[in-house]
């Protein structure tokens, strides 16, 4: 069921995110980290909190933050929910210390997604759709208005009738008469 503050539908949810930290075999990289999870309605207020841990990798809680809907972005959700996994972007920045990762923000929009990976110092990450995140963003988009799809206007022929007939700025007086 999509999230709701009591009859009116939400443009808005708060969403847990935890990450996984693992050795990286790269040279360029001591960690690599991933999203694993996200969780609906938001996890524990203290952040970070490890989860499990092992030998070379460690699961935590790291934070919460707020998916956000907008009624200019249906396009982008409308393609990401027509693909064969439809997916929410998680953004991580560097942290502080430059040694760790934290979630940054949260789209479901491909297009705001790539946005963020032009300056590189963000990863956007993808983790599958819960269902309740799918069928709220379905909502969303049924009750806003679709985009237009663009079509390309055509040159219509122009007539000595309908271009002023060499009157107007570029003209040199109405047709016939001689400019001295």
């Amino acid at each position: 069921m999509p999230p709701t503050a009591g009859d009116a539908p939400l443009t808005h949810v708060r969403v847990g995110v935890v990450l996984e930290q693992t050795a990286s075999a790269g040279p360029w990289a001591v960690t690599q980290w991933r999203v694993t999870d996200l969780i609906i309605g938001g996890g524990p207020a203290a952040a970070p909190q490890t989860l499990a841990a092992g030998p070379g990798w460690e699961r935590l809680y790291a934070g919460n933050l707020e998916l956000r809907l907008f009624r200019d972005a249906i396009a982008g959700y409308l393609h990401n929910l027509g693909s064969a996994q439809p997916v929410v972007y998680v953004v991580l920045r560097p942290d502080e210390e430059g040694d760790g990762m934290h979630p940054f923000h949260l789209t479901v929009c491909p297009v705001e997604a790539q946005d963020y990976l032009v300056g590189g110092a963000e990863i956007v990450e993808t983790v599958p759709m819960p269902a309740a995140i799918c069928a709220w963003v379905q909502a969303f988009v049924n009750r806003n208005p679709q985009p237009e799809p663009f079509r390309k206007r055509r040159q219509t022929a122009k007539t000595t009738e309908t271009a002023g007939g060499g009157s107007g700025p570029q003209g040199c007086g109405t047709a016939g008469e001689r400019r001295r």
